[in-house]
């Protein structure tokens, strides 16, 4: 009889041993979220305010993975808390290999790609797909002043700390580590030699990167944004008003064609209205943007048009006579167009 239930027991054992080793090796990931139906990988991201519950639901909706107590069971056996993280999930991988991939995640970085011209809206947007830092939240901070590193980070000069770059980070960073890390990196890109550059031409770092952010919405031609910045250079100089049209597309919040009765909005934005530089950047420059107006073209134009052939180009001028034939021929095509 002994015998009998021994052996019972170890078959009973064998049973459950090899349920969950079907469990964890052969049972497969099967996409079953309708917005994942189909394709071969999902992204998994779990959020900080994420609970055991929530965790299970997402990996049984979305991944077709049933776990006996959820995946939460297997995971805190293991040690692990929920932590913010963003993974790739094949599709038909095994259940252990999710659990793993899960676990690993504790530590997680991600190549953080930041890129140039957007303003504040665009670049909390861009932060929140790649990290785990929320749109809102970035949206919040950003409205607001902070001291972090000895810098003051305002409302409106808040692009001068952002070097557009691609950075290795930690996919749960927070918001004042991310600031501080951005500082860092901008305190590296104002080296010795840019800062001279700086000094020779009497800017600020807020100055220079208004100038940059201005220069980067006039034209997608890098090769001509040094002409570009020796215009709005020359303008700001001669103290004439800079009517630069970016920064009533900025105010607008709209990339369309600028009118006449758009030049008229009381903004401490607008170019067309005030002499001097705007209040700071309106969006976040590239490098070869803020490297143009350190090493802006000298010349003697304070005008400039787009080309009529809409190759993206523009023409310059120091006569605004001249200047306003090359408008008329430029709005001309502009309504042919249209």
């Amino acid at each position: 009889m002994k015998n009998k239930w021994v052996k019972g027991f170890l078959a009973l054992s064998i049973i459950l041993l090899l349920s969950f080793l079907w469990l964890f090796v052969f049972q497969k990931v099967r996409m079953t979220n309708e917005n994942s139906q189909n394709q071969s990988r999902f992204t998994l991201r779990i959020d900080s305010d994420w609970t055991n519950d929530q965790l299970n639901s997402c990996v049984t909706d979305s991944l077709g993975v049933y776990l006996p107590g959820g995946i939460s069971f297997w995971l805190n056996l293991l040690g692990y808390k929920i932590t913010p993280c963003k993974i790739e999930i094949e599709n038909k991988e095994s259940s252990f290999s999710v659990l793993k991939k899960i676990h690993q995640s504790r530590n997680q970085t991600v190549n953080l790609v930041i890129r140039s011209s957007h303003f504040k809206e665009g670049f909390c947007k861009t932060i929140n797909n790649q990290i785990v830092l929320k749109t809102q939240h970035l949206e919040s901070f950003l409205s607001e002043s902070h001291t972090i590193e000895n810098k003051t980070i305002t409302p409106t000069n808040w692009p001068i700390y952002i070097i557009p770059n691609t950075y290795n980070i930690r996919y749960n960073v927070s918001i004042q580590d991310f600031f501080k890390r951005m500082i860092r990196e901008s305190n590296s890109f104002w080296n010795s030699n840019r800062i001279q550059k700086l000094q020779a031409q009497n800017l600020t770092v807020l100055e220079a990167v208004t100038i940059a952010s201005i220069v980067e919405k006039e034209s997608s031609k890098k090769d001509e944004f040094e002409n570009i910045a020796g215009v709005y250079l020359n303008r700001y100089r001669k103290n004439m008003k800079l009517q630069a049209d970016p920064t009533i597309v900025f105010i607008k919040g709209k990339a369309e064609r600028v009118l006449q009765v758009d030049t008229k909005i009381e903004s401490p934005y607008n170019t067309y209205l005030f002499k001097g530089l705007p209040p700071g950047p309106i969006c976040i420059p590239s490098i070869n943007a803020i490297d143009a107006v350190l090493n802006y073209t000298q010349h003697d134009f304070i005008y400039f048009c787009a080309k009529a052939d809409f190759s993206g180009y523009h023409i310059f001028e120091s006569d605004y006579s001249r200047h306003l034939q090359n408008a008329r021929k430029f709005h001309n095509a502009l309504n042919r167009q249209k």
